[in-house]
């Protein structure tokens, strides 16, 4: 049986995607740099696609390396030329990624209810940068480099379940957060985590510059399409 919202203890948050606008990003530095007959769409889906490449080929690389790899594989495969520098101006430029404009409130909001976790593929200094951002609400922010693996290696779900044991959370107490099918909300359901599924893009079509996962996506045992929905059944279930 799921529990409802007043049940659990912990709220651990992917950040890039779902606290994060990471698409805007990506569409502010590439649009200049490739052709107008080449569309937003088409510019995040190959991010995606170059990625999911990445983690299938190279998954031993860390989020940072993979990322200096992206524009490389972008510009190859939309026939222009990747010019010195650029893959490392791109993986600066996510130092430049902004909240979606409902994220710090509701996050501010659930801090009073929860303690609120991330696990993020990204580094350490980016991770800070980003939680910054957000208001710093997080008890702890995990990243790839500190638990030794990226998302979606089921490593990475386990090392952090670890580390919440230590702050005594239990497995059952903790309800998975997060906008990726790929990353977060099939493998956290395969370990047998409660998930919320914030779907950002549910008023467009396909997963955007999020990986597509091989098997569709999984239904969550919460849904919700923005932060501010999420928070809207938290108050719901508690009556506030």
């Amino acid at each position: 049986m799921t529990k409802d919202f007043t049940q659990f203890e912990a709220l651990s948050f992917d950040i890039v995607g779902t606290l994060i606008d990471f698409e805007t990003g990506i569409l502010k530095w590439c649009r200049p740099r490739v052709p107008m007959s080449i569309t937003d769409k088409q510019i995040l889906e190959c991010f995606a696609r170059v990625e999911k490449d990445l983690h299938t080929h190279s998954p031993h690389l860390s989020f940072s390396q993979m990322f200096l790899k992206f524009w490389p594989g972008m510009a190859k495969e939309f026939g222009i030329e990747a010019e010195p520098g650029a893959a490392e101006q791109f993986e600066a430029s996510t130092f430049d990624w902004q909240p979606f404009l409902d994220s710090k409130q509701a996050l501010a909001y659930l801090k009073q209810h929860y303690k609120l976790y991330t696990l993020t593929t990204g580094g350490r200094e980016l991770a800070d940068n980003l939680a910054d951002k957000l208001g710093s609400p997080f008890t702890r922010v995990y990243t790839a480099s500190d638990v030794g693996y990226s998302k979606p290696d089921a490593r990475a779900f386990n090392t952090q379940l670890e580390a919440l044991a230590k702050d005594g959370i239990k497995k059952e107490d903790v309800l998975w957060v997060a906008q990726s099918q790929f990353h977060d909300i099939i493998p956290a359901q395969k370990l047998g985590l409660t998930t919320m599924w914030i779907e950002r893009r549910h008023d467009l079509k396909g997963y955007g510059a999020t990986p597509v996962p091989d098997q569709g996506a999984a239904t969550p045992d919460f849904h919700a399409t923005s932060l501010q929905d999420f928070v809207a059944q938290v108050k719901k279930a508690r009556g506030d």
